[in-house]
């Protein structure tokens, strides 16, 4: 009996996801066929003044909705709860959205329901489709430097939004040579990199950073980016630089080319 052949069989991938976050992907890759490869680009770090989170969380009561955008967003926010001394009885009287499923099952794993999961996973739609929020307080845990359009939108729909950052996306060490050998064993048809939003921001505002033009969003420009995080003295093979490595992005937008 000849074995099903696997969608990703031959393809090399880089994950680019912060390590405590890409098991997931990994096995599934794994799954399809692919070689993963595990390069974090970012790490996920509390912010450093959370006062205006723990104001909030002693008086969560306020608030007829509590919206969660991401796990990070969950496990900080709860464990600052916890340690403020704090219970999760607290959260009772308010509703809670969970966007993506991944969000949902990390406040199932501290003993939350979510009262809302919306079916697509951009804000603007999450804005459109979040219930009963005319005169609502909401309170909004998220990343830094997180796109405008989620509170903006809920305010124009009469909500009273409390966005507060309370974690922030940092640049990972990518220097060790393990992280580099697989890019010279790598064959250049073959490599595939993956990017969600909290990694491609960072990309973004780096290349701003060194550049006085408009970066844009091209696949050329980003990756170059990327990898020049990873060279050492000798740098990195030639078609690195090429378009022959693609893009994909997860989130708003998954799957289309950057």
């Amino acid at each position: 009996m000849v074995a099903e052949a696997r969608p990703l069989a031959g393809r090399r991938i880089v994950v680019t996801r912060p390590e405590h976050q890409a098991d997931e992907m990994v096995a599934t890759l794994r799954q399809l066929g692919a070689e993963p490869v595990e390069i974090p680009a970012i790490r996920i770090q509390p912010k450093a003044d959370l006062s205006a989170l723990d104001e909030a969380l002693r008086h969560v009561e306020r608030y007829q909705w509590l919206v969660f955008t991401s796990t990070n967003g969950v496990r900080i926010a709860l464990d600052r709860l916890e340690e403020l001394g704090l219970d999760l009885g607290r959260l009772a009287n308010s509703r809670i959205a969970a966007i993506g499923p991944a969000t949902a099952g990390s406040l199932r794993e501290r003993g939350l329901e979510a009262n809302f999961v919306p079916e697509s996973f951009v804000a603007e739609e999450v804005a459109a489709d979040l219930p009963e929020v005319d005169g609502a307080r909401v309170l909004l845990p998220r990343a830094a430097g997180a796109r405008a359009v989620l509170p903006e939108q809920l305010e124009a729909r009469g909500a009273v939004v409390d966005e507060i950052a309370i974690y922030e996306s940092v640049p990972a060490d990518v220097n060790p040579p393990r992280y580099r050998a697989p890019f010279y064993e790598a064959r250049r048809d073959h490599l595939h990199q993956l990017l969600d939003g909290q990694v491609l921001h960072p990309i973004v505002a780096q290349r701003r950073a060194r550049s006085s033009d408009a970066p844009g969003r091209s696949p050329d420009r980003l990756h170059r980016t990327y990898h020049s995080r990873l060279r050492s003295g000798d740098g990195l093979p030639d078609w690195l630089d090429r378009p022959a490595v693609h893009l994909r992005r997860i989130g708003g937008g998954a799957g289309e080319p950057l």
